[in-house]
C-alpha cells in the first residue's frame, strides 16, 4: 500500500515538474541570432538607379503650318544633321527671293555711284581755281566762300545720300536674314546621333508655333544617382561604385562618381549623382533602374555583425538562453553590416532582430540563426 502511494506521489510530483518546464519552455521567447564572424568592412552608402539618356532634345514648331515631312516613327534612328521634319513655307521662298532682287538692285545702283558726283568734281576743280585766283588777288574773298559753301552743300548731300544708301542696304540684309532663318528652323535636324521619340503628329497635320512634333534621345545613356542627404561624406570618399541592374541582375558594373549636383531635391531632401562607369549593358534603355553601391572604405578580416543587431552603440548577446545587454565599440558602417572593434568576440551569438524589445536577464531560445 505504501509503495502503491508512493508511486502515485511520484507520478504528480513529475507531472507537476513536467509542467512547469513545458510551461517555462513554451512561454519562454524565441529570438533570432547572428553569428559574431570575420570579413571585410566597408563603409558605403546606396542609391536608386535611373537610366536616362546622355542627351535630350525635343522638336518643336517654330510657327503654325503644315507638317509636310515627317517619314519617322518611335525608335527610328536618326544621325546628326538628318533632316527629321519639315514644316511647310508658305510665301517665304517669295519674299526672300524679292528681297534679294531688291538688294541686288540697290548695290548696283550704290556700285554706279552718286548722280551727284559729276557735279560735285566740277565743283570741285572750280573750287581749287577760284582759290589760285584769290591768292593771285584777282577775286575777292566772298567769291571764294560762295563756291565753298556750293562745294560743302554738294559734299553732305552725297555724304547723306551715301549713309541712305549704307542704311538700306542693311536694312534689306537683316530682312533676308530673317526670312532666311525662319525657313532654316522649318527643317527640323537631329542634334545629335539619337533615336526618335514621342512622336506626337503625322504627315499632314497642321502644328501651332511651340508644338512638340517629336523628341530625339541620344542613343548614349548617362547612369543617374539619388542619394539621401546622411549618404553624402560616404559618396564623396567613395573609391568605387558598384552598380546592378534589376533588368540584368548577374552582374554588378563598377563605376565612378563623375558629378554631384549641388543642389538637393527640397522636397525629398536627396541629391543626384552622375557615375562614369567603365561599362554598360548594351541593351540597357533609359528608363530602367537599379541600385548603386558607393564604397568609401574597406577593413579586411574584422569582426561583423549585422546592423539590425545594434541598438543604439549597444548588442543583446544570447549565452547559455540567457540574454546579457553588452556595449560595443563600431567602425566602418555599411548598409547590413557593422564593424566591431570592442565588446565581442568571434562566434558569439547576437539578437538580429526586434532588438528593441529584449531585456538584460531575460531567458530566451534561439528560434534561427541569421545566414551571413
Amino acid at each position: 500500500m505504501k509503495i502503491k502511494s508512493f508511486l502515485q506521489l511520484a507520478v504528480i510530483i513529475l507531472i507537476i515538474v513536467g509542467g512547469y518546464f513545458g510551461i517555462r519552455y513554451f512561454s519562454t521567447p524565441e529570438v533570432v541570432v547572428a553569428t559574431v564572424y570575420r570579413g571585410n568592412a566597408i563603409l558605403s552608402a546606396t542609391g536608386n538607379v535611373t537610366v536616362i539618356p546622355k542627351l535630350d532634345s525635343r522638336m518643336v514648331a517654330s510657327r503654325q503650318a503644315i507638317l509636310l515631312k515627317f517619314p519617322y516613327k518611335e525608335g527610328d534612328l536618326v544621325k546628326k544633321g538628318d533632316i527629321v521634319a519639315k514644316l511647310d513655307p508658305g510665301q517665304l521662298p517669295f519674299t526672300l527671293r524679292n528681297l534679294e532682287n531688291d538688294l541686288e538692285k540697290l548695290e548696283k545702283q550704290m556700285s554706279r555711284g552718286s548722280s551727284e558726283q559729276f557735279l560735285f568734281d566740277a565743283v570741285k576743280d572750280e573750287l581749287e581755281k577760284i582759290k589760285k585766283l584769290y591768292e593771285a588777288g584777282n577775286i575777292s574773298e566772298n567769291a571764294v566762300r560762295d563756291v565753298e559753301t556750293r562745294y560743302n552743300g554738294m559734299k553732305f548731300k552725297m555724304l547723306s545720300e551715301q549713309i541712305d544708301y549704307e542704311y538700306a542696304r542693311k536694312r534689306l540684309q537683316n530682312q533676308i536674314d530673317e526670312v532666311q532663318d525662319q525657313l532654316d528652323r522649318l527643317e527640323l535636324k537631329a542634334p545629335f546621333d539619337g533615336v526618335i521619340m514621342a512622336p506626337a503628329v503625322l504627315e499632314g497635320d497642321l502644328v501651332f508655333s511651340g508644338n512638340t512634333i517629336g523628341k530625339v534621345t541620344s542613343v548614349d545613356k548617362s547612369i543617374m544617382v539619388e542619394i539621401n542627404q546622411d549618404d553624402l561624406p560616404a559618396v564623396r570618399r567613395s573609391k568605387r561604385v558598384s552598380v546592378n541592374f534589376f533588368s540584368f541582375p548577374e552582374k554588378d558594373y563598377e563605376g565612378s562618381v563623375n558629378y554631384l549636383i549641388p543642389v538637393g531635391n527640397s522636397s525629398t531632401q536627396r541629391f543626384t549623382v552622375f557615375l562614369k562607369m567603365k561599362e554598360i549593358p548594351v541593351q540597357l534603355l533609359s528608363g530602367q533602374t537599379g541600385e548603386a553601391v558607393f564604397v568609401a572604405d574597406e577593413h579586411p578580416n574584422t569582426l561583423l555583425i549585422p546592423r539590425s543587431a545594434m541598438f543604439g552603440d549597444t548588442v543583446f548577446v544570447v549565452k547559455d538562453g540567457i540574454v546579457e545587454q553588452r556595449k560595443i565599440k563600431t567602425g566602418l558602417l555599411s548598409i547590413t553590416t557593422a564593424e566591431v572593434l570592442e565588446g565581442l568576440k568571434e562566434g558569439e551569438f547576437v539578437i538580429s532582430k526586434d532588438v528593441d524589445l529584449q531585456r538584460d536577464g531575460e531567458r530566451v531560445k534561439v528560434k534561427e540563426k541569421e545566414k551571413k
